[in-house]
């Protein structure tokens, strides 16, 4: 299977242990890399993807949608001030190959005149930035609400269509092994959901 690094880090490795408990007799072997593989070649069986445009070529069903936030360090908190205008934070930003992602999208609109202090290629680089007190990053709130460092500065929201898609090629889904994976993989995140909303208002 193939994933994301944040849902390969911080969503799958609970659920994987939990699918292995139930299904002892498959192996899973996990690919994390923020490419989509392409699944005609078969380089990989299974896809989860944090995505709102699912290619059209894959079958597959919509999982969860995913609640982000803006988030920042206690401490970065503390020394800065709590309950300010969000335009006078530091940010820590994504790069262009990520222009696209909601969080990108997010911080554009809501905070046009944001200054960041930094930018990666990965949102984990974000999180850890963030984690170490640099600035205030967009996070989803399935990474940032486990960790009791960061605190809020927005409530969660989805942004459109963006969700959690488990795809795979179409001759794959005669598989036994592939649809028992598919299955029960989306029925776990399905009722885990809450982490991936959010505590939404």
């Amino acid at each position: 299977m193939s994933t994301s690094e944040l849902l390969g880090l911080y969503l799958l490795p609970q659920l994987l242990g939990n699918f292995g408990a139930r299904f002892p007799e498959v192996e899973v072997i996990l690919s994390i890399d923020n490419r989509l593989v392409d699944l005609t070649r078969r380089d990989a069986d299974i896809a989860l993807r944090a995505t709102d445009n699912p290619p059209p070529k894959l079958v597959g069903r919509f999982i969860s949608r995913i609640a982000s936030a803006a988030y920042a360090h206690r401490g970065y908190l503390g020394r800065v001030g709590r309950g300010r205008p969000l335009e006078s934070y530091d940010w820590l930003g994504l790069d262009e190959s990520l222009a696209h992602a909601p969080h990108a999208r997010w911080l554009r609109e809501r905070v046009p005149n944001a200054r960041c202090r930094l930018r990666f290629s990965l949102i984990e680089g974000t999180h850890q930035a963030a984690r170490a007190g640099l600035g205030a990053a967009v996070l989803p709130s399935f990474v940032a609400d486990r960790d009791p460092e960061l605190e809020r500065l927005t409530e969660p929201e989805t942004a459109g269509d963006f969700g959690v898609w488990v795809l795979t090629h179409p001759d794959m889904r005669r598989s036994a092994r592939i649809r028992a994976f598919m299955q029960e993989i989306g029925a776990m995140i399905a009722t885990q959901q809450r982490s991936l909303l959010g505590t939404l208002s």
